[in-house]
């Protein structure tokens, strides 16, 4: 029932968007009308902030799961390590939640707002192409959601972190740099830095153990060049000078192939050892297995749909890495 009435205040979203000028149209959907009509503040409220949420969900409904996975996998890992543990495992999951949902929505608003007019053709479900709120509302929230994330890094001794994180979330997506190869391959390392060093700090301490895993981890991220493989017609469009179109199609699937490989012969020769157990060994004939299945469709499956595939499956396969933290 609160799910449908959820669906109905958005359903009214889309209907005012274009009705009630220089408002966000989140609020339209708000209840109003005569006073026989109307629903006491309470209940507005709670609709206000379910409209929220629920916008907040499809905002960063690509990128929060395998956000919250990953980091959540690190923050179990940190608490496990950590001896006697700061926190409970639950208080910890629950900061490590908070931080990351702000983590990941001002990424997604700032991204979202720069590339309204892209998403409009390739990502029409989003929120500004779908009616569900606009450009100028979507960086008030950038600035409103950047406070409160600055306010929980602080907070939780994570100031210097989440200031690079907005430092390059800002230089990223509204300045132009988005469009040179070299700060498109930079970025994502640098979140998943961020991230990854958030959810052991919170867990635990930022052990020589945990820099480990954090450092495979960046490399690994090293090779997202592999996601401009699927859009390089609209990259020009859009004059993006990605690796790619720099290069050439061949050269990139094959430089990808040679880090995949790499990346698992040094996760061999840092996480195996004579004495490893039957879980660790399992763990990396899992892992190298994720990697050989990029590669593969890297050289087999040459379609842009088939390359977004190939990148999905390449971000979710991070997930599996973060795991040997805790074998």
């Amino acid at each position: 029932m609160a799910a449908s009435s959820v669906h109905q205040d958005c359903n009214l979203i889309c209907n005012d968007n274009h009705q009630v000028k220089g408002r966000d149209p989140i609020v339209t959907s708000l209840p109003a009308g005569p006073p026989q009509h109307r629903v006491g503040l309470r209940v507005k409220v709670g609709r206000y902030v379910a409209l929220e949420a629920l916008l907040a969900w499809r905002h960063m409904q690509i990128d929060l799961p395998p956000t919250l996975v990953a980091a959540s996998v690190f923050t179990v890992a940190a608490w496990r390590n950590c001896t006697p543990p700061r926190s409970s495992l639950w208080s910890a999951l629950a900061l490590s939640t908070a931080y990351l949902l702000c983590y990941c929505y001002v990424h997604s608003l700032a991204n979202q707002a720069h590339g309204a007019r892209e998403d409009a053709r390739n990502k029409p479900f989003r929120p500004i192409p779908s009616g569900l709120t606009t450009v100028a509302h979507t960086r008030r929230r950038f600035v409103a959601v950047s406070a409160l994330y600055l306010l929980l890094g602080w907070s939780s001794g994570l100031l210097a972190w989440t200031l690079l994180w907005l430092a390059a979330v800002v230089a990223y997506n509204f300045t132009g740099w988005d469009r040179h190869w070299w700060v498109k391959n930079l970025y994502p390392p640098i979140g998943y830095l961020v991230q990854s060093v958030a959810a052991w700090h919170i867990g635990g301490t930022l052990s020589a153990f945990a820099w480990t895993w954090i450092l495979l981890g960046v490399g690994y991220w090293q090779l997202v060049f592999i996601q401009d493989l699927r859009d390089m017609r609209g990259d020009r469009e859009m004059a993006r000078a990605t690796l790619p179109i720099l290069l050439d199609d061949r050269t990139v699937r094959m430089l990808g192939c040679i880090g995949l490989a790499l990346i698992a012969s040094i996760t061999w020769g840092i996480a195996f050892t004579p004495s490893a157990d039957i879980e660790r060994v399992a763990w990396l004939i899992a892992f190298t297995t994720c990697c050989a299945i990029v590669a593969v469709r890297l050289v087999r499956r040459r379609s842009d749909r088939a390359d977004n595939v190939t990148y999905q499956l390449y971000a979710a396969f991070s997930v599996i890495l973060c795991a040997g933290a805790l074998t």
